[in-house]
């Protein structure tokens, strides 16, 4: 795989380097702001080797790499140099705004990620440790190795404050000061019961424990840039350097007290309040339901508003959306487990394999959801079963997660099932076996297709065209026809996902998300469209037996174009090779 040339594709075919606002990446993806969406090809980057998928959201297009986005990233920067603007000239909608304030919270989070992955495993690892009487809980070196696998949570307002000084902008270090008074020995000092009053000028100030908040650093950073941005306009050089970092501090701190922090206190007891009722009415419904739904959540982005609503919950000790949640986790390490037994070639097993190894050990789900579930829709069949099966069990057995983590097999101490985590461990497992198994039943078993040649004449191999790129199949197996007509017909119902503006070529994806691409002779690319006529249109959903396209014969014969037409599988799609004895000019049941 070659990275630069992959990044030169990716500029290429996102409208180039002026389209491009800005750019970013977090654990995962290439997050790329662009003037215009639409000039993306968002199907040419997909099929480009090590992309794993891509996802739009608003003018943000991300393109899902795993964990060599790390080498993109800084090569993008160099391919696009100065071109980036800072500002979008275009009029936001609310709905703009919506994916505005998601992208905040996720460009937020992410850096955080490698941290709560360390700090995840060390947990569990403690709590295995303790629970099998391995060590003691009150010995320094549980202390010192608890304070490792603590810090990221106890501090979250500061590093939380941070990151999103730093994504929005604006000076890190007066952010962190700002969310960090909260928890200075003084202002602690205050506390003596959850919600005791004390008083600023005169100005009643309700009185929380902040650590492990998310919600309060979070507004108080946003505040804090619009401010910043506002005074580095309007204050002279000569004292902005002292006279705003002291107004910054002196008007966000009180107000962060006064206001954002008991607004962010009460909201998430209200959202938790409305979850523990839903809870209590059918503990077995609201395990299903999260186990199913909390994954499409990830995908979107909003799991880090849940992630807030979790972490207040730990606050008072545990967390039994959090418990629900790690269950949801499970069903995407089942479905890329099962992957790899249902692959078809090496390629696609190593594909599972990459991501059944980041999922077990580092808890990241983004390269499984992308590479599996938004490709192929059979994917969210054993992924539903597994993730209801596991918070189906948690609602029945009872489920409390005692430690924030993410969801490996090093974290399963984290979470009691049943008031056990070894409890916890064999549903674990039996979710894991149940998305496996029905993975292979709903994914991988052969499907008979019925699929007609697309245009009537004489059936060869691919090996036998005159062209080495189809012939060596770089593009796929499949096999040729040499035509004894000039119109191309649908060869089985499908959606048109890419027709080429030369005419010469299309692309079909069926309801099983096999792919076919159909190319009407060879190097007709340079006819440049003379000579064809389409009669369908990309994103059309067709009929098998509709008519396509036709060509002009009589032009082609007095060109000398060979017009041996390629029909390609696409991805992978045939598990073997294609028996040209099973291809028929009208009707043909392939297994795949």
């Amino acid at each position: 795989m070659n990275i630069k040339n992959n990044v030169e594709q990716i500029i290429e075919n996102i409208g180039g380097k002026e389209n491009i606002v800005s750019v970013s990446h977090c654990a995962t993806r290439i997050r790329l702001s662009l003037k215009n969406i639409n000039l993306a090809a968002k199907d040419k980057i997909e099929k480009l080797e090590g992309i794993l998928g891509v996802n739009i959201v608003g003018d943000e297009f991300q393109i899902i790499i795993g964990g060599d986005v790390v080498k993109y990233y800084p090569l993008l920067l160099t391919e696009i140099g100065n071109n980036m603007k800072n500002e979008n000239s275009k009029k936001k909608t609310i709905k703009d705004y919506g994916y505005a304030f998601l992208d905040f919270i996720s460009g937020t989070m992410t850096p955080l990620i490698p941290a709560l992955i360390g700090a995840s495993m060390i947990r569990g690892i403690l709590i295995l440790l303790t629970q099998f009487n391995l060590m003691s809980a009150s010995s320094s070196t549980y202390l010192i190795l608890f304070a490792a696998s603590n810090a990221i949570f106890y501090f979250l307002p500061i590093l939380t404050a941070f990151s999103a000084a730093k994504k929005l902008d604006v000076n890190p270090y007066i952010a962190a000061c700002i969310a960090g008074s909260l928890m200075e020995p003084n202002f602690t000092g205050l506390l003596t019961e959850t919600g005791n009053i004390v008083d600023f000028l005169g100005i009643p100030v309700r009185m929380f424990n902040y650590s492990s908040s998310l919600i309060p650093a979070l507004l108080s950073t946003w505040l804090y840039s619009l401010a910043w941005k506002w005074l580095e306009k309007k204050i002279p050089t000569s004292i902005a350097g002292v006279f705003n970092p002291a107004v910054s501090l002196a008007v966000f701190v009180p107000l962060t007290a006064i206001v954002f922090g008991p607004v962010a206190y009460y909201f998430g007891q209200f959202i938790g309040d409305a979850f523990n009722t839903i809870n209590n009415i059918s503990p077995v419904i609201a395990g299903i339901f999260i186990g199913v739904s909390m994954n499409y959540l990830v995908i979107t982005g909003m799991h880090w508003v849940i992630t807030a609503i979790c972490l207040n919950e730990f606050a008072n000790g545990y967390s039994i959306l959090f418990g629900y949640w790690w269950c949801a986790c499970i069903s995407y390490i089942a479905i890329a487990l099962g992957a790899i037994f249902v692959a078809k070639n090496k390629k696609e097993r190593s594909l599972a394999i990459s991501c059944s190894i980041v999922a077990i050990f580092g808890g990241v789900s983004e390269p499984t959801l992308y590479s599996y579930l938004l490709r192929n829709k059979r994917y969210a069949i054993p992924m539903a079963i597994s993730g209801a099966l596991a918070g189906g069990l948690a609602g029945l057995l009872g489920c409390r997660a005692t430690a924030f983590s993410m969801a490996t097999i090093f974290t399963v101490p984290c979470v009691e099932i049943g008031g056990s985590f070894v409890t916890s461990a064999i549903v674990f497992l039996i979710a894991i076996l149940a998305g496996i198994i029905c993975t292979i039943i709903f994914v991988g078993k052969s499907e008979t297709i019925d699929f007609s040649a697309p245009i009537s004449g004489e059936v060869i191999s691919l090996s036998e065209v005159n062209d080495s790129i189809f012939s060596s199949k770089t593009l796929g197996d499949g096999f040729a026809i040499i035509p004894n007509d000039n119109k191309i017909y649908a060869p089985c119902d499908a959606e048109i996902i890419s027709l080429y503006p030369t005419k010469h070529a299309l692309g079909l994806k069926d309801k099983n998300n096999n792919e076919y691409l159909i190319h009407v002779g060879i190097d007709t690319v340079y006819l440049k469209g003379e000579g064809f006529k389409v009669y369908a249109s990309q994103g059309d959903k067709v009929k098998k037996g509709q008519l396509l396209l036709e060509f002009n014969d009589k032009l082609m014969k007095e060109k000398k174009i060979d017009m041996t037409t390629p029909i390609i599988f696409m991805h992978g799609t045939l598990s073997k090779e294609v028996k040209l004895g099973e291809i028929k000019a009208k009707t043909t049941l392939l297994t795949i």
